[in-house]
């Protein structure tokens, strides 16, 4: 009897330690799976230990960091809490062994200046930016999207010779975090802002071909759901000056329209912003002038008889682009489709 109640004891003993080692285990699995060593933050803080200590080997003492933008140029607010982290993590990494410009202050001198900001500044921008900040070199870098993950590119340029001097890449798992981050917007500087007060939305529909890029920011319907108004965002992306204009309404016939997915038909829409130009009897010669980087907007208001019942839309806008004020102007059509209210 005595051995039975020795045996079961041991057993009991044997069930309760094995239980304990699993939950164990499962709790530093849990740990591990939950834990910043493995995402965005930690990818960060990785990628600015690796990058302060090529600066510590080239003696810098003073950088700035500019925004990390998506391979198109496009901000987000993950670029933003990229660059704000890195800002953070440069001082611990560095030990205070060097100084990091405020990124308010970078984005000052780069709208006092006209610079681009993008992520894709050039060899002019880089000097000046130096010259006037005091900056050895410029932390910039790129977020490129991966099915299931993002990898973050980050690289430093030397300001005397806007060459690449140290750089560093970290693959990151796609997690909420960063989803919650990709869907917000940018701050209210450069392409993303809201200079004009339009309440930005987030659209994961765009149009862009060689040398314009076109992002809807707002839509909405009036009060009486009569009318329907886009906001839209035009960026030259190419290396040269682009005078383009929108064929909004050409001998009767709508060349701007808004599609309702559930076929409502809209009226062809009164414009502010980009210059139209209409032929008729007389050509009309009048364009937008868009330097390399500027941006540009126009609203559009398309009107209904009666209430628009469709929230989800398709745009098209026939447009016009001159190499020069004495050519022939060529047409091209801007999409955006799936807007939704």
């Amino acid at each position: 009897m005595a051995r039975k109640i020795v045996r079961l004891v041991c057993s009991n003993v044997l069930v309760i330690v094995c239980s304990l080692i699993c939950l164990s285990q499962f709790a530093m699995a849990q740990n591990s799976n939950s834990s910043p060593d493995s995402g965005l933050e930690a990818s960060i803080h990785q990628l600015a230990k690796e990058i302060a200590a090529q600066m510590t080997q080239r003696n810098i003492k003073k950088i700035a960091i500019d925004d990390f933008t998506d391979l198109n140029g496009r901000q987000s607010a993950l670029g933003d809490f990229i660059s704000e982290e890195l800002v953070t993590n440069f001082y611990t990494a560095g030990a205070g062994s060097f100084d990091v410009v405020e990124r308010r202050e970078l984005a000052r001198v780069m709208q006092e200046q006209k610079l681009q900001n993008t992520g894709l500044l050039d060899k002019t921008s880089i000097a000046t930016i130096g010259k006037l900040l005091g900056v050895e070199a410029i932390v910039t870098g790129s977020i490129a999207y991966w099915g299931k993950a993002i990898k973050i590119n980050a690289r430093m340029i030397g300001v005397e010779n806007a060459k690449v001097f140290a750089a560093a890449a970290k693959k990151v798992p796609m997690d909420p975090m960063i989803e919650d981050l990709l869907n917000q917007s940018a701050r209210a500087t450069g392409f993303g802002s809201n200079a004009s007060g339009v309440q930005i939305q987030r659209f994961d529909a765009f149009f862009q071909n060689k040398f314009l890029r076109v992002e809807p920011k707002a839509i909405h319907k009036s009060k009486d759901k009569k009318k329907v108004v886009v906001t839209l965002v035009f960026k030259n992306i190419s290396k040269e000056t682009l005078m383009i204009a929108m064929d909004v309404l050409s001998n009767d016939h709508p060349k701007a329209t808004l599609d309702c997915h559930n076929g409502e038909v809209l009226r062809a829409p009164s414009n502010t912003g980009i210059a139209v130009m209409q032929f008729g009897h007389e050509r009309i010669e009048r364009s937008s002038i868009l330097d390399t980087g500027d941006v540009g907007s126009t609203i559009l208001a398309f009107e209904s008889d009666d209430e628009v019942g469709s929230d989800t839309f398709s745009l098209s806008i026939e447009m016009f682009r001159l190499t020069d004020k004495n050519s022939k102007s060529k047409r091209f059509t801007v999409g955006i489709p799936n807007l939704k209210l």
